[in-house]
């Protein structure tokens, strides 16, 4: 490899790729706590929801310090793309490629389920909106048959 060849001096290429594959593997889990999330949602088992997620907000910190790795590397990519091997900076761009295909995925399905759980509250609300309007019934009802029933009295008294 020529001088010329050389990474920027304090650009580690397989530094790169470890952040990088450490952010992609975080996401694939991150990913798959989002399906069991919405599992949970459309079963409506809200403890366990929580649990996931809790557990996904873990890997939501972890993500953000990784991406906090990733920062520096991020501003200069332009200048390390132009300076490695072809097989390396292919690889590294793959493993972009699957990252933001992956934060897509998840943030569709964020989507889908922030709706769900929307449409579920809506439905919760209009059940209590229901038994709320049931209940002033019941008692308006009671409050009318009980004068009625003051007004009559047998021949005793």
């Amino acid at each position: 490899m020529a001088e010329s060849d050389q990474p920027p001096q304090g650009v580690d290429a397989a530094g790169l790729v470890d952040k990088l594959v450490k952010q992609r593997d975080l996401y694939r889990q991150l990913q798959s706590l989002g399906g069991r999330q919405a599992e949970l949602i459309e079963q409506g088992h809200t403890e366990q929801l929580l649990e996931v997620l809790a557990q996904r907000q873990r890997y939501v910190q972890r993500l953000a310090a990784v991406n906090a790795e990733l920062a520096v590397d991020r501003e200069r990519w332009p200048e390390l793309a132009t300076t490695l091997p072809a097989d390396e900076r292919q690889r590294i761009n793959n493993l972009l490629e699957e990252v933001e295909a992956l934060l897509a995925a998840i943030i569709a399905q964020d989507d889908r389920d922030r709706a769900q759980l929307a449409l579920a509250r809506d439905e919760v609300a209009g059940q209590m909106r229901q038994a709320a309007h049931a209940g002033r019934a019941v008692s308006a009802y009671s409050q009318a048959t009980g004068s009625v029933a003051a007004r009559f009295t047998d021949g005793k008294g």
